[in-house]
């Protein structure tokens, strides 16, 4: 108001309206601020490096009151074993060798001598008197059916009744080996009736008549 009472209007102020606020921009950083401080860490780095007492072949720290437990021993997993012939049944066995052994001889006769020791090793690993009269009964089937082989057989007869020993079985190759020739001495009444072949009787008649050439038989049952 002025001095007479009246109001008075402010003045409003020339000049153009104010415009907007401006936020002053930020100031870049100065050029090699960065990597000003990366040197510095990198010589901070070096220098702990080498002030370090440090070392990878350091021992390993272990506390005072610390018990180590003692090492347990781990036991190896074992190998399977190669099987065995003595892991099979015995007797199987000695007749799949005395098969191959009665093979070769009767391809060869001249392979007898070199392998009749290993072929009466194992035929006495048989365990049983039905193991031995299988023995006998193969053999002999064999000099019945095989002329090449029948020579050889009564060398094999020979041998065996007197190298092979089984223990824990009272009757012996030779006594079984009469029983089996026995038997088929027996039949000569169904020989002549015609049930067998001329060849089954030419087969017996030879391979006993070799046995009896290369053995001597002495037991009275059968005298």
């Amino acid at each position: 108001m002025d001095s007479n009472g009246n109001s008075s209007t402010p003045k409003k102020a020339s000049g153009a309206a104010p415009g907007p606020a401006v936020t002053p921009l930020r100031q870049s950083p100065k050029v090699g601020s960065a990597s000003t401080t990366d040197c510095s860490d990198e010589k901070s780095m070096a220098s702990f490096v080498l002030k370090s007492t440090l070392s990878p072949e350091a021992p390993v720290f272990v506390p005072r009151h610390f018990r180590i437990p003692p090492p347990q021993e781990v036991a190896e997993p074992c190998s399977p074993c190669p099987s065995s012939p003595q892991s099979q049944d015995a007797n199987q066995y000695a007749m799949l060798e005395l098969m191959s052994f009665i093979d070769d001889v009767t391809l060869c006769p001249a392979e007898f001598d070199s392998k009749i020791e290993d072929v009466t090793s194992i035929l006495s690993g048989i365990t049983d008197a039905g193991g031995l009269s299988q023995v006998v009964d193969t053999i002999f089937q064999q000099g019945l059916k095989e002329a090449n082989f029948r020579y050889s057989g009564a060398r094999l007869c020979n041998h065996l009744g007197s190298n092979l020993q089984i223990r824990g079985v009272e009757e012996d190759f030779t006594s079984m080996l009469l029983d089996r020739c026995h038997k088929e001495c027996v039949k000569r009444n169904d020989l002549g009736s015609g049930d067998f072949d001329d060849a089954y009787l030419r087969g017996l008649l030879s391979f006993i008549a070799e046995l009896f050439s290369q053995m001597v038989f002495l037991r009275e049952d059968h005298s």
